[in-house]
């Protein structure tokens, strides 16, 4: 999948569930696309970004009622005379077994506690992804009970997996409720992690952006750059690195952390 993709671009397409049960991943991968756009581009115009805590994440337990799995639809017939007749159904036909479906729920769903505001006036606490978790669990226990599950991308398509107790940049929009995630990066001390496998995975937690972005404020540090992009290639940039060039982009300052980490490094209350 391109991660340099901005647009979230989706296809739709009618999955039966005995093949998705397989990998719950439609084919081919390119038919979805989405995640993170470009660092500038959610540093200059996200109406809030903050740094928070995971304080609460889902664990792996489906909590949706089970389904009922469904018969094996009749089917109707037509006679060469032209009258439709329907085979009967045998009334002790069983109904077909649920079949579990191989998907990790834990980390989906996440209440976090507000370390610093960056940009925007921001809750003391922020939820993201439990509406998604919700939706995820019912199309789950739909699948297992053999109903055909009309989807757009993999179930857990551009979510994000949080870790309990992690600290993460957000980039949230507040257009609509609830609040959505534009962008994430997860920090950890003095180091804004590039390479979170569960964060690229959802395509988000890397750094690109426009070329003269990349000169300006991350000059020096390992990258692939072309005419349209750079790609940040190291696995981590300082903190004050990023601050800078966020402030930059949005030409407001950012009041200067107390911790001189912007509260990635203490992680204290």
């Amino acid at each position: 999948m391109n991660r340099f993709i901005c647009p979230s671009l989706v296809i739709a397409a009618i999955v039966v569930a005995p093949a998705l049960a397989i990998g719950l991943r439609p084919q081919p991968a390119s038919a979805c696309t989405g995640g993170g756009g470009a660092f500038d581009e959610s540093a200059r115009s996200a109406p809030m970004i903050v740094i928070v805590e995971a304080v609460e994440v889902g664990d792996a337990t489906n909590r949706a009622p089970t389904v009922t799995p469904t018969a094996t639809p009749t089917v109707t017939a037509t006679t060469p005379a032209g009258t439709a007749t329907t085979p009967p159904t045998p009334a002790d036909a069983p109904l077909p077994t649920a079949a579990p479906v191989a998907l990790d729920l834990a980390g989906i769903g996440a209440t976090f506690r507000l370390v610093q505001s960056l940009a925007g006036p921001a809750p003391s606490r922020i939820e993201l992804f439990w509406s998604d978790r919700a939706r995820i669990e019912q199309e789950l226990r739909q699948i297992e009970a053999g109903v055909p599950v009309i989807i757009s991308c993999a179930l857990d398509a551009f979510i994000p997996r949080i870790a309990a107790g992690a600290r993460y940049l957000l980039f949230l929009g507040v257009e609509r409720e609830p609040l959505f995630l534009r962008a994430i990066l997860r920090v950890d001390g003095d180091e804004v992690v590039l390479n979170d496998a569960a964060l690229l995975a959802a395509n988000q937690g890397a750094l690109i952006m426009n070329p003269a972005t990349y000169r300006t404020y991350f000059s020096g540090v390992l990258a692939d750059v072309n005419d349209e992009f750079a790609f940040i290639k190291a696995p981590s940039v300082p903190p004050a690195m990023v601050l800078r060039a966020i402030e930059g982009l949005r030409g407001v300052p950012i009041t200067p952390p107390v911790t001189g980490s912007a509260g990635l490094k203490d992680r204290g209350g």
